[in-house]
């Protein structure tokens, strides 16, 4: 990604931040407080993604980070926040920034309770279990995993990328990473929150 700014309005927003690990959310966000706008340059990207577990975790460790960041520095006057972004600003920052975080550090504890639902529903002999719990909790489930799979269909329909439709089934595994990389962050956040671990690029094709 290349970012591209008018000067004057880059300053005008304060320029970047050097203490938050994604920057450009953070920019964005103050960039909407003062009533700009983004936009994005609608022309393929051939940035790699990372080639292996170690340098992905590192990377989606300082992406929730950042975002963090992002929600607690404009967070401090919430009240100022939303009437500079107005309703729909104001939802849609916590859709696409708070909810993912929250949804990325709960996912570990959503999926031991759908167990001990399923188990506690289906145990011979013991106490009724709420089915409407159950039904709520593996929709949200399915749905969530079925959302996901429309949206990669969807970008390889679009791109013309190839790969194996079995991939998708791995994405209960990589939730559960992201949830690591969330949790990751949490812990940098507190003990370490301006460490940057770069994401190294090149790897996949060195030529």
């Amino acid at each position: 990604m290349r970012p591209h700014f008018r000067t004057d309005l880059l300053r005008a927003a304060g320029g970047w931040d050097p203490y938050n690990v994604t920057e450009d959310a953070d920019l964005g966000i103050r960039l909407a407080r003062l009533g700009l706008r983004c936009g994005t340059i609608t022309c393929p990207t051939w940035e790699e993604a990372p080639p292996v577990a170690s340098i992905w975790l590192k990377q989606r460790t300082r992406w929730l980070k950042g975002w963090l960041q992002t929600v607690l520095v404009h967070s401090r006057n919430p009240l100022r926040t939303a009437w500079q972004l107005g309703a729909t600003g104001t939802i849609f920052f916590h859709l696409t920034i708070t909810a993912i975080v929250i949804s990325m550090l709960i996912h570990p504890f959503f999926l031991a309770y759908l167990a001990w639902q399923v188990v506690y529903y289906l145990l011979p002999g013991g106490p009724d279990g709420d089915p409407l719990m159950l039904g709520v909790s593996l929709f949200n489930l399915v749905g969530g995993y079925t959302t996901y799979a429309f949206l990669a269909h969807g970008v390889h329909q679009r791109t013309g990328a190839q790969s194996s439709p079995f991939w998708l089934f791995t994405l209960p595994v990589y939730w559960l990473a992201i949830s690591l990389a969330g949790w990751r962050a949490v812990y940098q956040l507190v003990f370490d929150p301006f460490r940057w671990e770069k994401t190294p690029h090149g790897l996949a094709n060195p030529d």
